[in-house]
This record gives structure tokens, sequence and C-alpha cells, in this order.
């Protein structure tokens, strides 16, 4: 419980454990990072989050030293983990044509360090171009009209080529990309969809099914050990229950074999061995 007022931080080293204004929990001060900063940026625009973050620079084969260019600045989402991937020696060339997202973005980029690693222009690159020519690795294109911007990245890239990839939300705007692609001699094109699937961990807590198996009243909530001793009792007890009406068959045969001798010597038998006998039941004489 409690609160963190903003003025408790500043100055305070990151790692520091700050507590809260009842003094019955605390915090972490943590170095800010592209990931966090993605979940608290002001949004001006629609953002790509990590999970679609960590497959563009992936796939774009960024590391340090790396020169980017990235058409679509925006909220700045992406650029923060771009200058990461590519500091310290790397550069980021940036391009938004909404001034006020510009000035916005160009802010942010000087606050938090970075304003050696960007550069940020206010043009709309599908009309007018990187304005770059030789000189980038990789290119990163996030507009409404990708497929205009391809021929201008193309003139971008390094002589030997390097690395393209784009963002669409329809698939419509995949279809025209990947055919002006082609068209503008690119080689290897795929097209890919990134989906994050969280896992929810919980117990649950399953009844024994009845599987024909009599289990009696007082084992019903014992323990396990205990169960499986009172069935193997229990199971001693039918063992010697079977054994026992065996013996009382046996003895009952004989039985009948002894009435049967004895009705012998009274009278005669029919064909199937019994003794004839009146509506009474008397042995006929």
């Amino acid at each position: 419980g409690g609160a963190v007022h903003h003025d408790q931080l500043i100055g305070v080293e990151f790692g520091s454990k700050v507590h809260t204004s009842n003094g019955k929990s605390w915090v972490h001060v943590l170095h800010p990072t592209p990931e966090l900063w993605t979940l608290c940026l002001p949004h001006r625009t629609q953002i790509l989050y990590s999970t679609d973050i960590s497959l563009v620079t992936m796939q774009l084969g960024l590391r340090p030293g790396s020169v980017v260019c990235e058409c679509g600045t925006g909220s700045g989402s992406l650029s923060h983990a771009l200058v990461r991937s590519i500091a310290p020696t790397g550069h980021l060339y940036t391009f938004e044509f909404h001034e006020q997202r510009v000035l916005v973005a160009r802010e942010e980029f000087s606050n938090h360090g970075m304003g050696d690693l960007v550069t940020l222009t206010h043009r709309d690159v599908c009309k007018e171009g990187f304005g770059l020519e030789g000189i980038a690795d990789a290119v990163f294109l996030d507009v409404p009209r990708p497929w205009e911007a391809i021929g201008s990245a193309r003139t971008a890239m390094k002589e030997g080529g390097g690395r393209f990839s784009s963002f669409s939300p329809c698939i419509e705007q995949v279809q025209k990309t990947v055919e002006a692609l082609q068209e503008s001699g690119f080689v290897e094109i795929e097209v890919m969809e990134c989906l994050q699937r969280p896992y929810d961990v919980r117990t649950h807590r399953m009844e024994v099914p009845e599987i024909g198996l009599r289990v009696p009243s007082d084992c019903r909530g014992a323990s396990t050990d205990q169960k499986v001793c009172e069935d193997e009792e229990g199971k001693s007890k039918w063992r010697e229950e079977e054994e026992m009406s065996e013996v009382v068959d046996e003895e009952g045969l004989g039985q009948e074999e002894r009435e049967r001798d004895r009705a012998g010597g009274l009278g005669e038998t029919n064909e199937q061995g019994d003794v004839p006998s009146d509506k009474h039941g008397k042995i006929a004489e």
C-alpha cells in the first residue's frame, strides 16, 4: 500500500529501494529501457509493442554500428529499440510527415540521451523519398502506402544490398508491397505474423472417477496410503468369502449326494437320478 511521490525518485541511483508513503511497501528504481518506454509513452499514434519489435529487429539483422532508415517515427516506440540495437556507433535516420510529432519526438530523443544517435527529419517519404543514397544497412517502413517508398528504400541501401521490413495491418497492403519489392529486385521475400499467447497457470483438483471398485464408507476422507491398506484388506476379505463359498458349494453337493443315497434305500429314482415324490413332497414308498 501507499504511494511513491515523483520527488522521491529524483537523484536516486538506479537499483535503489524506495519506500512508499506509509512505509509498508517499497519499489525498485529501474533503469529506463525501450520496453518500459513502450508501456508508458504518450500515444500520438498507434505503436509497435515488444512482440513485433523483437521480430523486426531480428529480421533487419541489426547490430552495433548498423545504419537504419525508419519511415514513420510516430510515437517513437520502435525508434528507441532500434537505437539500443545499433548503439554506440550506429545511426538511425527516422522520418515523420507530421510536424508536431516531429517536434515532440525530437525533444524526447534529446531528453533520453539519444540525440547523437538519431537524425529526425520532417518529410513525407512516400512522395519525396528518403533523400539518402547508399548508406543504409536496413530500411523499415510503417506507413499506409509502403509500396510507394520501395524505390527510395532501395536507393538508400548500400551498394552491396541490405535488409528491408515493412509493417502493415491489412493483407491488401502486404500484396501491393510484395509486388513492388519483386519489381525492384528484392529476393527472399517473406510474410510473417507474430502472435503472443501468454499462459495462465492454475491449480485444479479433480475427483477420482468411479471405475467399479467398492470403496468402504469409512475410507472416504482418509489418506491415499490408508485407502490402499484398507483396499488390500478388503481384497483379502473378498478372497476369503470366495473360498468359503466354494467350500460350502462342495459340502452342499456332498449333502445332496448323501440325500440321494439315503433315498435310494427307500425307493427307486427316476431317469434323472431324482427320488419320486408325491404332491405333498413325501418320499414315495
